[in-house]
C-alpha cells in the first residue's frame, strides 16, 4: 500500500496543477475579451 501511495501522490498533484493552470488561463482569457 506504501508504494501505491507515493506513485498516485504525484499523479493526483499534477491532476490538480493541470486543473489550476486551465482555470487561470481561462479567467485570464475572459478577462481579455472584456477589455
Amino acid at each position: 500500500m506504501g508504494w501505491q501511495a507515493v506513485s498516485l501522490g504525484p499523479r493526483i498533484l499534477r491532476m490538480e496543477t493541470a486543473a489550476v493552470v486551465s482555470a487561470a488561463l481561462m479567467i485570464d482569457w475572459f478577462e481579455t475579451r472584456a477589455g
